[in-house]
């Protein structure tokens, strides 16, 4: 079973400012034994589950989201983010921008 995130150490973790979103590789994050801190994070429309498994009682909370990231054209590798995006700058930023580029 895959993961769009798959840790491999039993070793604590964090995934800050972070949007996984559309994988179709399984759940959102997997991993060995663990249950990685995820804060600022958008989990959305993963073909495996969301916010399940390890970090299933992360959301609501530590500013995470479940919303659509509203990217401009992933098809085309375009993975900045619509001015509508929950996860930019006209979002919700009471925790700040998620994910590499506005």
């Amino acid at each position: 079973m895959g993961a769009a995130i798959y840790f491999l150490t039993s070793t604590s973790s964090s995934v800050e400012n972070t949007i996984i979103a559309f994988s179709n590789a399984g759940a959102a994050v997997a991993g060995m034994g663990i249950s990685p801190s995820l804060v600022r994070c958008d989990v959305y429309g993963n073909q495996g589950g969301d916010w399940a498994g390890p970090i299933a009682d992360q959301y609501p909370g530590n500013g995470n989201l479940s919303a659509d990231p509203m990217f401009c054209d992933a098809k085309s590798g375009d993975f900045t983010l619509h001015r509508l995006s929950p996860c930019g700058a006209r979002g919700d930023l009471r925790h700040g921008m998620i994910g590499a580029w506005d």
